[in-house]
């Protein structure tokens, strides 16, 4: 016999059609167990999964980035990546811009940023297109 573990306990979920969901949680909370069930990677022991739309998690900073590329490109890559068209994209550019505070630097290649930097760059992304829910 394996020995289990309740990693899920009565989740339910919605989000609608051009939202973004984040999941911020301490460790052990079931993020990614969570991202792997919604991503069909694994299959839930029980209840039922229903689901229309795709699912993407985001488990690397720099997963899809161009180092060789300005931070304004990348930018428009990490944006796609989020599923944005690239409409979405520029309207949202100059709130991105001036929430990340780089400035001159995001005509520069990431490649010269420090990881901080480049922390800015991803999460200031990141945090005007999805909706972010805490587990704990």
């Amino acid at each position: 016999d394996k020995p289990s573990i309740l990693a899920l306990d009565r989740i339910t979920l919605s989000v609608n059609s051009g939202q973004r969901l984040a999941l911020i949680g301490k460790n052990g909370s079931g993020k990614t167990t969570l991202l792997r069930t919604l991503g069909r990677i694994i299959t839930p022991n029980s209840g039922r999964l229903s689901m229309n739309g795709t699912v993407s998690g985001i488990f690397s900073l720099k997963q899809g980035l161009k180092p060789e590329s300005s931070g304004r490109r990348n930018i428009l890559i990490r944006g796609i990546l989020l599923g944005m068209s690239r409409e979405e994209i520029k309207a949202k550019q100059d709130q991105i811009e001036k929430f990340s505070e780089l400035g001159d630097y995001l005509d520069l290649p990431i490649s010269t940023y420090s990881s901080g930097m480049l922390i800015r760059l991803v999460f200031s992304v990141i945090s005007l297109v999805i909706i972010i829910i805490s587990m704990d």
